[in-house]
């Protein structure tokens, strides 16, 4: 009884983080956006607004990220943190946004270099 009891108070809370990331399913090759989340992993990453995933690559950032406004280029600047099987390692991310490229998303990590690019499955 009290088990059901909890499972019946945590279920609109994980109806409400699944639908405050609805608007944030994006994946590095827009090809992968049909795809389960399994198939998605196996073939590139995935990022849900506040988590990364790869087949066994996984990284975090300290609280998700806001709503994306795509009429105006803007830039956000996260700490997190990625691992691996055996390595933990903390880092820092900045996602810039552009009005020439709706619905790509850059995501820069650690010391700078070349973004990763993201692209929106929906919305």
């Amino acid at each position: 009884m009290l088990r059901n009891s909890i499972f019946l108070l945590c279920v609109p809370f994980f109806s409400l983080a699944h639908a405050a990331t609805a608007d944030t399913d994006f994946v590095t090759d827009a090809a992968l956006c049909p795809l389960s989340s399994m198939e998605r992993h196996e073939k590139g990453m995935s990022f849900d607004g506040q988590s990364f995933w790869e087949i066994e690559y996984h990284c975090e950032i300290d609280g998700a990220l806001p709503a994306l406004d795509w009429s105006t280029d803007q830039t956000f600047i996260k700490a997190g943190y990625c691992e691996e099987p055996g390595a933990l390692m903390p880092t820092v991310f900045v996602f810039r946004t552009f009005t020439s490229e709706p619905r790509v998303l850059y995501v820069y990590e650690g010391q700078g270099g070349e973004p990763v690019l993201y692209h929106l499955c929906n919305g």
